[in-house]
């Protein structure tokens, strides 16, 4: 055991800058949201008994050194240099006020100290863990015993058991949780890696991690759950399978205790689209945790996630991660969620504060994008195209969907579309870029431009061009000429979707629709056909529901089934039977990932017709609510956003509400000031409206009023 103590001492490799040089001044605490290093010292544990375990004194100080050492934030004193200074210094006994004098000397806030109990090839270890600052010292203890035989395997219990002491906010609760539900001390030093990293915003970095902890402990559950909390976050970089890595924590559920495996259940519902399951759970679990950040967390997700599909504001999410940072200031991602609810919000001030208060080395890069983009500055805009035509092909993509939807500058998102069509780019991101450009071309209210992108999409991706053709061809408030519609409908007859080549490059919208592609020639099919009162569409409805295959498959058809009917029971003037048949429809999208990636998994169209059908219904309330929850995340959905505008200004004007049938008047004007002359009666109409409230239409920028 000796031999092998001197071999890590002597194979110990420091990384550099790890050490604070001796005498080094204490550093002031960081700002609460960076995740800066603590120093750990180890000093010698004083070994009592028959003497067998002598060895131990010095020992301990390099095996838990090591072990300690970039565990999370953590790095370890030299050891070499600290049993130096003890030596030179005659130091014999050290209690308490000496050793954290000591610590000091080297910058270290943390110590470990204690005591070593040997009798007959059996140990006892005692160690405490203290924290010394400028509020008082503290110390937390524990104990491991075993035989001297297993003295490695001692040593990293009694590691994992300091660890759990080390974190115990209330945003830590899972890190303590790790460190008593993984027998591997790399798994659980790869795991503490990750945390730092996703608390920083670093999240490569944590997927990275995560892995190696899987790797480690393939039975580590909370490993696993962490991956699969990326799959919730269709931003942020994916792990290799994020859906295995639910199942896998699902599986291993019973090695927690049932708060925890509430906690998986939760996600695992978000994930596969159960929003109101999974809204429920959390809700249960803060009802009776309400330090829960883990939970806190989760329930803000699943709200920015689902609410729109359920008629209501991603900005209801606000409580839940306002609650996060009152319990963990420090948190990140909580901390860019404000920063995304304040931007949906316009409150322009608080998302500045969040992204000044947000790491610089983040790697979720998109809030300062939108704020140089909102601010209009030249150099700013300028700045971010320079850097984004370097970056990766999704990243772009990415960036455009959060420019349009957060700040409605579709010139800016066009800018950043474009450049998907450099030439150092795939040809099929070329196809993207047009399919883009068209929904930010009707955004503006230009169908002309919008049909004219989609033909320069059609030779580099054919059925998606198709597909785009047919939903802009059923859209209900452009005008679709007879002889255009039945050029689409036969285009879509004669699509064999199923013989669409699936692409080698990795696009989310592509890679999404590629297996749905003859669910949606069917619906776009019936939607075409009951837009002209022709019962054929019941036909085309019934083959949707007869759809088989993959469940998440099968769901969608038979939902969008139910579209198709109800669109023929408007088309034939009975709103009570078209809403009965779209409130049949589940509407949930079973992966999070499809929120902003589809119109079809996210039923914008149904959406739309639902809130249509409330108000032909004089169900005012509840119509406000649905055209107000069309628009909030997704780049394919604002094409609805200036027709809505123009819906909620009349529905206020009948509810006598004259201030906000303003806002939504002047948003009509501001959105489609450039339109086509196919779009120009809705502008004046709008327009008109407003003179008779007594409002000049250009009298300044309009506020979002939400309802």
């Amino acid at each position: 055991t000796q031999a092998l103590i001197a071999a890590v001492r002597a194979g110990r490799a420091d990384s550099a800058g790890a050490q604070t040089p001796l005498g080094a001044a204490r550093a002031p605490p960081p700002p609460a949201h960076t995740t800066s290093r603590q120093y750990v010292a180890v000093f010698p544990f004083p070994v009592y008994g028959d003497g067998s375990a002598a060895y131990l004194q010095e020992g301990l100080v390099d095996m838990l050194s090591t072990n300690l050492d970039h565990a999370g934030t953590l790095h370890s004193i030299d050891p070499h240099a600290l049993l130096s200074l003890l030596g030179r210094e005659g130091v014999e006994r050290i209690d308490p006020e000496r050793a954290a004098e000591l610590a000091e000397r080297f910058g270290a806030q943390l110590y470990v100290s204690g005591s070593v109990v040997g009798v007959a090839g059996q140990l006892r270890i005692s160690a405490a863990l203290h924290h010394h600052s400028s509020s008082g010292a503290s110390a937390r203890f524990v104990t491991v015993a075993g035989p001297a035989d297993r003295l490695f395997d001692l040593v990293d219990d009694l590691t994992a058991k300091l660890l759990a002491e080390l974190h115990r906010g209330p945003g830590a609760r899972l890190t303590r949780l790790a460190a008593a539900t993984t027998d591997s001390l790399p798994a659980l030093k790869a795991y503490l890696a990750g945390e730092r990293a996703l608390r920083g915003a670093q999240y490569e970095r944590a997927v990275e991690a995560f892995e190696q902890a899987v790797a480690h402990d393939p039975q580590f559950a909370l490993a696993w759950y962490r991956l699969a909390f990326f799959a919730a976050w269709p931003t942020l970089p994916q792990p290799s399978a994020p859906w295995e890595a639910m199942d896998r924590a699902l599986q291993l559920k019973t090695r927690l205790v049932e708060h925890d495996r509430m906690l998986l259940e939760a996600l695992s519902a978000s994930l596969r689209g159960s929003a109101a399951r999974a809204e429920r759970i959390y809700r249960e679990i803060v009802a009776v945790h309400p330090e829960d950040v883990e939970a806190w967390l989760g329930l803000g997700q699943t709200l920015v996630f689902h609410n729109q599909q359920r008629g209501r504001l991603i900005t209801e999410s606000r409580f839940a991660f306002e609650r996060v940072l009152a319990l963990d200031p420090g948190h990140t991602t909580a901390n860019l969620f404000l920063c995304y609810v304040a931007q949906l919000e316009g409150n322009h001030e608080e998302a500045d504060r969040r992204i000044a208060e947000s790491p610089r080395q983040s790697d979720f890069v998109y809030p300062r994008m939108v704020q140089a983009f909102r601010r209009g500055g030249r150099r700013g805009r300028e700045e971010t195209l320079a850097f984004l035509r370097k970056a990766p092909d999704s990243m772009v993509y990415e960036a455009a969907r959060f420019v349009a939807t957060l700040t409605t500058d579709f010139s800016g998102a066009l800018a950043i579309a474009r450049l998907l069509a450099d030439a150092d780019r795939p040809a099929e991101w070329h196809g993207v870029s047009h399919v883009l450009a068209a929904f930010l071309e009707l955004a503006a209210g230009r169908p002309g431009a919008a049909r004219r992108e989609l033909d320069q999409a059609a030779p580099l991706l054919p059925s998606s061009a198709l597909e785009y053709r047919g939903l802009l061809a059923g859209l209900p408030f452009l005008r679709v000429d007879p002889e255009e519609l039945e050029a689409v409908r036969r285009a879509l007859d004669a699509w064999d979707a199923a013989a669409t080549p699936r692409s080698d490059v990795s696009i989310p919208p592509l890679t999404l629709h590629h297996d749905a592609y003859p669910v949606l020639r069917l619906y776009l099919l019936g939607v075409l056909t009951a837009r002209s009162g022709d019962a054929a569409a019941l036909a085309l409805a019934a083959e949707l529901d007869a759809t088989t295959g993959h469940p998440e498959l099968e769901f969608l058809a038979r939902d969008l089934a139910h579209g198709v009917r109800a669109r023929l029971a408007a088309q034939r003037d009975d709103p009570a039977a078209a809403l009965g048949l779209l409130e049949r429809a589940r509407m949930e999208s079973h992966c999070t990932s499809v929120v902003m990636q589809s119109p079809f998994y996210t039923y914008t169209a149904e959406r739309w017709l639902r809130a249509e059908l409330l108000e032909r219904l004089g169900r005012h309330q509840m119509a406000v609510r649905w055209y107000a929850s069309l628009v909030q995340s997704s780049l394919y959905e604002l094409i609805y956003l200036a027709p809505s505008h123009l819906h909620r200004g009349r529905i206020h004007e009948r509810l006598a509400d004259p201030a906000r049938a303003t806002s939504h008047y002047r948003r009509v004007v501001e959105l489609w000031e450039g339109c086509e002359p196919e779009l120009r009666p809705a502008v004046d109409e709008a327009a008109a409206r407003l003179q008779q409230l007594g409002v000049r239409p250009d009298t300044g920028p309009a506020t979002d009023p939400g309802g």
